[in-house]
């Protein structure tokens, strides 16, 4: 393995016994600094590119306001990386614990809502029940969200007026596939 000139010193300081926690991280901070410092300036054609990236980003977002997607799950853990991945890609993202949070309490409703299906309070079929009497919901796509898909499972789960079903653990790129092709 190659190390940097920084990750040697690094190394080293820090396994020195009389090194605390607070000099280790402003040691790291003043090489960091250091490092940035002696980065050249980019090219005239990468600060181009760049620049080309970051206005087909705002572009994206200026064509309309992205979707905005509930996220339904028990894991409170979950919700956050899913909100992340989500919110990084542009859409607007609330979450909540338990179908009944969005059920009884949201004045906006999501065009779609990644349920997880196995939930205390209400589990994610009897809460697509609700979704789907409930007018305020008659357009929100439903995508399920489980650790518990096996081929009939899956089947149950295509049905009519059900997006799709992601099988935990997915990827990022998954997710962000799957969203793209039920808002579309």
């Amino acid at each position: 393995m190659n190390l940097t000139p920084l990750q040697i010193m690094l190394i080293r300081e820090c396994t020195r016994d009389d090194v605390t926690f607070s000099k280790m991280l402003d040691l790291y901070v003043d090489l960091a600094r250091q490092a940035i410092a002696r980065t050249p300036e980019p090219e005239e054609k990468e600060l181009t590119v760049l620049n080309e990236k970051r206005l087909e980003k705002t572009a994206e977002l200026l064509k309309g306001e992205r979707s905005f997607i509930g996220v339904i799950d028990d894991s409170a853990s979950l919700n956050d990386i899913v909100k992340r991945v989500l919110e990084h890609e542009g859409y607007r993202v609330e979450c909540w614990l338990s179908p009944v949070d969005l059920l009884e309490g949201s004045s906006e409703i999501p065009a779609l809502i990644l349920l997880d299906i196995e939930m205390p309070e209400m589990n994610g079929a009897v809460a697509m029940d609700r979704f789907k009497a409930d007018p305020r919901f008659a357009r929100t796509k439903i995508i399920f969200m489980t650790g518990l898909v096996n081929k009939q499972e899956a089947e149950e789960l295509s049905l009519p007026g059900k997006t799709a079903y992601l099988s935990k653990p997915f990827t990022k790129e998954k997710l962000i596939d799957l969203v793209k092709k039920s808002l579309a």
